[in-house]
Formats: C-alpha cells, structure tokens, sequence
C-alpha cells in the first residue's frame, strides 16, 4: 500500500494472512486469527470484498469486480475497498502484499 492516509496504490495486491481462518454464517464472516486468538465479524458488505481477496487480485481489479456485481458507482466502490484494506492491515489480517 502506498500514498497518503486515504490513498490506496490500485496495483496493490491485498493478500488474506494464511493464519486468518474465515467462516461464513447468514452472508456475514467471522474471521479468526489463530496466532492471537483475536475475532473480527464482517458484514455483508465485508464478507463480499474478503472472499474477493485471491491474493492476486489487484485493489483495481476487486473494485472493477465488486462494483460491476453490486452495479455500484465504482469510485464509491474504491473508497469503501481502500478503507477496509487499510482496516484489514492494521488489524494484522493481511500479510505485505505484492506492490
């Protein structure tokens, strides 16, 4: 990730952390993160951009992807995605993706 507080490099590719196990109940997520034991819910909106998180999609891809499914505006589609990749790493849910 690169760029100031809100900005998102759209080449960043956000890579889900291979200790982050994720299970899907009634279209929301809860995630685990077994290293710490800590637990994160998702909501419709998350659990979408999550289980679009391949690994090697880039940040411009899953908003081309998300915003074409959901038929939304995608510079609202970028923002929201910007802000929960930011949200993602910060909570130690993503490992360095490719740049």
């Amino acid at each position: 990730m690169t760029g100031g507080a809100d900005a998102v490099d759209g080449a960043y590719v956000p890579v889900p952390r291979p200790t982050v196990s994720a299970v899907e109940l009634d279209g929301e997520t809860v995630l685990l993160e077994q290293t710490t034991g800590a637990m994160h819910l998702l909501n419709p909106v998350g659990t979408a951009v999550w289980s679009s998180l391949d690994g090697a999609r880039t940040v411009d891809e899953l908003v081309a992807l998300l915003s074409d499914e959901a038929g939304a505006d995608p510079a609202a589609v970028r923002r929201d995605v910007a802000s929960f990749v930011r949200d993602l790493e910060r909570a130690g849910l993503l490992v360095e993706g490719r740049p």
